[in-house]
């Protein structure tokens, strides 16, 4: 998958030209490039940006050909049309309470009366676990951050399992899964897309 920046309205933090390339490995294993010890070990799976974009086409070199076995997430290639937008957080992401917190103490809410928030908040705060760029990240599972890698406070791309017409799949994370691409606030300011946290998961 690539991002071209040049073709988005601009956010905060993110490039505003080039092209970001995302590539995962599709072995016998199924998991599709993630390291569940390391989610950082980009040994299978890569994200490589290019700030400049070469527009010459006479220089175009012929890409190899990739037999398609159907054993990859992504079954169908899609053209992403980008939309800016805002969204609520995922009750599934680790920051979820921290936000909690803090409104609860903006507005005097006591320890019993937080429970009631924070169930609120998991019932109607609507989530689509789609394809997008920043905002938060929603999982099937559990946001590895809890545990390790806090300092990836920012999704650098999810993309959700998606259903074509006529019982066909576009993409499919396992069973009905999410992917998540996590980066630091400050690499992503620098354009440094070597320490990005990925990982994905499904029901």
């Amino acid at each position: 998958m690539q991002i071209n920046f040049e073709e988005f309205e601009a956010l905060e933090n993110y490039p505003t030209k080039g092209i970001l390339q995302f590539y995962i490995l599709v072995d016998d294993s199924y998991n599709f490039g993630v390291n569940y010890e390391d989610i950082t070990n980009q040994e299978k799976f890569r994200v490589v940006y290019f700030e400049s974009i070469e527009k010459d086409e006479t220089k175009l070199q012929e890409a190899p050909i990739i037999e398609n076995t159907n054993d990859g997430p992504i079954f169908t290639p899609c053209l992403l049309l980008p939309e800016k937008g805002e969204m609520g957080i995922s009750p599934s992401c680790y920051q979820f309470n921290k936000i909690v917190d803090k409104y609860a103490m903006k507005y005097e809410i006591d320890d019993s009366e937080k429970d009631s928030l924070n169930e609120y908040l998991y019932e109607f705060l609507s989530v689509q676990d789609d394809i997008h760029i920043g905002g938060y990240s929603s999982f099937t599972q559990e946001d590895p951050r809890f545990y390790d890698n806090k300092q990836l406070t920012e999704t650098l791309l999810q993309i959700g399992s998606i259903f074509g017409g006529n019982n066909s799949n576009y993409i499919m994370w396992g069973d009905c899964g999410i992917a998540n691409f996590f980066i630091n606030t400050e690499d992503l300011k620098a354009s440094n897309f070597t320490r990005v946290g990925y990982i994905w998961d499904c029901c």
